[in-house]
């Protein structure tokens, strides 16, 4: 949000509206230096550096010229024929950036699926996909960056793709970089920051090509959820220590898939700590399917501790070996191929469906 000392400003990038450049309204200035911003759809925020319009900027941005505050106060005399004046704007024309710098791998693999790879100058440790990444120099992990490294790259804009990301985010705009924070939450935010990255870096045509076709499977994929002889109670784990079930977008898949959830009373909105329950209560709700998906781990991991749970023993999963693993980077990356993720998922739900409805019949 910024501190009310901040300049406002706002990216505009619809069609018409100087596309896929950074055309900065500013609203008012009261202290020198940083500017921050909000891209008006599902909370993303743009957070822009430092302006300057060739000495300092401290007084009124809404004045037609001016007059710095120390040469107000003292008397002397103030000439506008001595002031630089603020280089030209074309405000037809579309300038996207050329040097972006990506700290996540999803917005890394967003890129490449737009076509726009070619403008990465750096990524994060964890991008990974497609192997052409790997190529690209590392400055961050993922809650920390090597600050000066991203700096010394001089990018047009640096994009993150979560809430656990504002420290970075901080530091960078303390640095005078332009930051994109991205955070979607469930799969039509993602199918919108894959449409505002499209409109920012010049590629609309190929953003809506790729998100209309996420959405076609998408809807694939429900119908024939919908279509199943039965709907399994189903766990899907997202971390096992302490125990998550699934939130957000992960949550959706299930029912998206034709499941249900067997938590249906865990809040899916609210953050991971906030969603801790005990093997116990998943031993209560005895899911028919566990499905297991861990980021940053081996998928094989989780499932061998999910099976050896003492509480779940005798949980219908287990007894009738319906423990299944999902690998993370198909189903914690909110990028193109969450898509992949949930059809992994529903292919799991579908397989299991037929028995599940012969053990509830007989």
């Amino acid at each position: 949000m910024g501190d009310p000392g901040q300049v406002s400003a706002r990216l505009r990038t619809p069609e018409g509206r100087h596309a896929g450049s950074f055309q900065l309204t500013i609203k008012e200035e009261s202290r020198r230096g940083r500017t921050t911003s909000r891209e008006a759809e599902g909370g993303r925020q743009v957070r822009g550096a430092r302006t300057r319009a060739g000495a300092d900027e401290r007084g009124s941005a809404s004045s037609a010229v001016g007059v710095p505050p120390a040469l107000e106060s003292s008397g002397s005399t103030f000439s506008a024929a001595s002031c630089p004046a603020p280089s030209p704007i074309d405000l037809g024309r579309s300038d996207p950036p050329e040097r972006v710098i990506s700290l996540t791998p999803s917005t890394t693999e967003i890129l490449f699926a737009l076509g726009a790879a070619n403008r990465l100058v750096a990524v994060s440790q964890y991008c990974d996909y497609p192997s052409e990444a790997r190529s690209l120099p590392r400055v961050a992990r993922f809650v920390d960056a090597d600050v000066d490294a991203i700096v010394a790259l001089h990018p047009d804009l640096v994009l993150t793709s979560s809430h656990l990301q504002k420290a970075i985010v901080d530091q960078l705009i303390d640095r005078d970089l332009t930051v994109l924070a991205l955070n979607p939450t469930d799969l039509t935010g993602v199918f919108r920051d894959i449409l505002l990255l499209g409109r920012i870096l010049g590629a609309t045509d190929r953003a809506r090509e790729l998100v209309a076709d996420l959405h076609r499977r998408v809807e694939a994929v429900v119908a024939r959820g919908n279509a199943l002889p039965c709907h399994p109670r189903v766990f899907l784990e997202e971390w096992g220590k302490p125990l998550i079930p699934a939130g957000w977008w992960l949550a959706d898949f299930v029912e998206m898939a034709g499941g249900v959830s067997a938590l249906p009373a865990v809040d899916r909105r609210r953050h991971s700590s906030e969603r801790v329950v005990t093997p116990d209560a998943v031993r209560e709700a005895d899911p028919e399917i566990i499905i297991v998906s861990w980021p940053g781990v081996r998928k094989d991991v989780p499932r061998r501790l999910a099976l050896r749970r003492p509480e779940w023993q005798e949980v219908s999963a287990v007894v009738h070996g319906r423990v299944f693993a999902v690998e993370d980077f198909l189903l914690h990356r909110p990028g193109p191929r969450l898509v992949d993720g949930l059809e992994a998922i529903a292919r799991i739900i579908a397989g299991a469906a037929p028995a599940v409805a012969a053990e509830r019949s007989g």
